[in-house]
């Protein structure tokens, strides 16, 4: 197991290959400026902001995994606001929300089923 975001696991076996690609991880501080008269306005350090993630999925039924199901979880996770735990690679990361979830149906055959897609999400750390 390469690691998990609540019940989304990620994961590369001989069968199924369940994982994402392009993660990124930023971080920010926050800081208001304070208006002086006749002088540069004062800057003060209010505190670092929620860590934010995103990465992306390629899913294929070729590989084993149906594309729809992960999508489904994952928008299910942004619709009800539902954090969840995430850990990579044994290392614990937080607590996160999915802000956004974008798909594009890459191969969908003549039933409409949908073969592979590729998944953009976006969390949010939760705090």
């Amino acid at each position: 197991m390469i690691g998990a975001f609540g019940g989304v696991i990620f994961s590369v076996s001989e069968k199924r290959i369940k994982t994402f690609r392009d993660m990124s991880r930023s971080l920010s501080a926050r800081y208001t400026d304070h208006e002086v008269i006749l002088a540069k306005p004062k800057r003060e350090f209010m505190g670092k902001s929620l860590t934010e993630l995103s990465f992306t999925m390629e899913l294929s039924v070729f590989s084993g995994v149906v594309p729809l199901q992960f999508e489904e979880l994952l928008r299910a996770y942004c619709n009800s606001g539902q954090e969840q735990p995430l850990s990579i690679g044994g290392i614990y990361f937080g607590v996160y929300c999915v802000e956004s979830v974008s798909a594009a149906y890459e191969l969908v055959n003549a039933n409409g089923e949908i073969l592979s897609a590729k998944i953009d999400v976006s969390l949010k750390e939760y705090n």
